[in-house]
């Protein structure tokens, strides 16, 4: 209620709370890390700090999204390239036969 209500001071203590008892898994405070980067971006942090952090956050589930931090954009490119290349490869009776993604650290890998 406090995020709709904009008191993201408020937000922060909540999110920081819940995190540091440290009884909780990064798969289980996932929907708190995605709000603590809601409110970073809502606080105007530099938009350095809150890529960093959900590196940081990719980084901890095992996903290493960036090779080489200066060729992110040439990486994001190729990818996207490569992706395109792939999905026109493959025939459209595959697509509907796709199941819905139930991995709980793939889907939290998406939202980040």
């Amino acid at each position: 209620i406090e995020l709709a209500l904009g008191r993201m001071e408020k937000v922060d203590e909540y999110v920081g709370a819940v995190m540091n008892t440290g009884a909780c898994t990064l798969i289980e405070t996932m929907p708190m890390q995605m709000i603590k980067m809601r409110t970073m971006m809502n606080h105007l942090t530099s938009f350095d700090a809150v890529i960093d952090y959900g590196l940081a956050l990719l980084k901890q589930l095992g996903y290493q999204l960036v090779w080489n931090r200066t060729l992110v954009r040439v990486q994001a490119l190729m990818l996207t390239i490569n992706t395109i290349k792939k999905v026109k490869r493959l025939p459209v009776h595959h697509f509907a036969s796709l199941r819905k993604m139930e991995d709980p650290k793939q889907q939290a890998i998406v939202n980040i």
